[in-house]
């Protein structure tokens, strides 16, 4: 029985199309694996390095083939791979036919890149933002993860002080660089979680939340068991989406613990419910730091997280409470 497409065994010479990202592109011609692209002219000694070339509307090799277009041939790099909006036209890479639009993968030394720029046919970009993988520094990555949460779980070290040997560790042995790392630094999200802590810092200091939460004190003291775990992990859930966590358990705590010593309930239940509630804040981009940055990335509005985030909280909420009235107070 023959064998599938998928069950075939690759041998050394087999010569294969494929589609991947740009990232994916750049880790597998570093790897040295595999021959990737064509060479229309024997490649220069020198270092290389990786650049993004744009086809401009008034080329005049828009239609031909990549393995014949002249500027190319005319210099020393080598075509790694082409990306377009929509399906491209040929069965492999020398056959593609080049349209408006394109943007060819290609290698060459900086000499040469300078050259092909120079010459005006393509609009070349040299700064890709785009980094090969560094797979071979996955689990040295994940060993640095796993050492910075054991050294604050187990030993107690502040976890401020593991996260940034952590940086350090992962810069020193390669597996990020520092480009990578301020690249990572979004301006955006770091402005509004620098903010929203200061909208928070004066709701507090203006004594807001304690007028709010003094204001509702007659009304838990008032409730049964059950409605009093309720209130307090929802009063908590409300809070914290708009001040701090850690604000809101430090207000709260002492708060809970004397009703529950006046009512004469453990007053455990209390705190683990504003535990939950102060950890749990689905319903705004701005009740924690990773809401935020999840509200960044991609793209949200706000009612998207009222949407969902609000049935969450209230499902949390009583499942939370039921648990907690049947464990401690029942």
């Amino acid at each position: 029985m023959a064998a599938t497409e998928e069950e075939s065994a690759l041998k050394a010479g087999d010569r294969i199309t494929l589609r991947a990202d740009l990232q994916e592109l750049l880790t597998m011609v570093d790897s040295g694996l595999f021959r990737i692209g064509i060479k229309l002219r024997q490649l220069e000694g020198g270092a290389e390095e990786h650049a993004q070339a744009t086809v401009t509307p008034n080329d005049p090799n828009i239609g031909r083939r990549i393995s014949e277009i002249t500027y190319l041939s005319r210099h020393a790099v080598t075509v790694r791979g082409l990306t377009r909006f929509g399906s491209l036209r040929g069965p492999d890479l020398a056959t593609a036919r080049l349209k408006a639009g394109d943007r060819i993968i290609i290698d060459g030394t900086p000499s040469e890149l300078r050259d092909l720029a120079a010459s005006g046919a393509l609009v070349v970009d040299t700064s890709l933002k785009v980094e090969p993988f560094r797979r071979k520094r996955g689990p040295l990555a994940i060993a640095i993860l796993v050492a910075v949460i054991l050294s604050s779980a187990v030993l107690g070290v502040p976890l401020l002080i593991t996260s940034l040997i952590g940086v350090g560790a992962v810069l020193a042995f390669g597996c990020l660089t520092l480009n990578d790392a301020f690249e990572a630094m979004d301006a955006g999200v770091l402005g509004l979680i620098i903010a929203m802590l200061m909208v928070g810092a004066g709701l507090q200091s203006a004594g807001g939340v304690d007028l709010l939460v003094n204001g509702l004190q007659p009304l838990l003291v008032k409730a049964s068991p059950f409605w009093l775990v309720l209130m307090v992990y929802l009063l908590t859930s409300v809070l914290t989406e708009v001040v701090t966590n850690a604000a809101v358990a430090v207000i709260m705590t002492p708060l809970v613990i004397g009703i529950g010593t006046q009512l004469g309930i453990d007053p455990r239940a209390l705190v683990v419910a504003v535990m939950f509630g102060a950890s749990a804040s689905f319903a705004s981009p701005i009740g924690y730091q990773t809401n935020t940055i999840v509200h960044a990335a991609g793209n949200y509005r706000f009612t998207d997280f009222l949407k969902i985030g609000v049935p969450m909280n209230l499902i949390v909420g009583l499942a939370t409470s039921i648990a907690i009235y049947f464990i401690y107070l029942a």
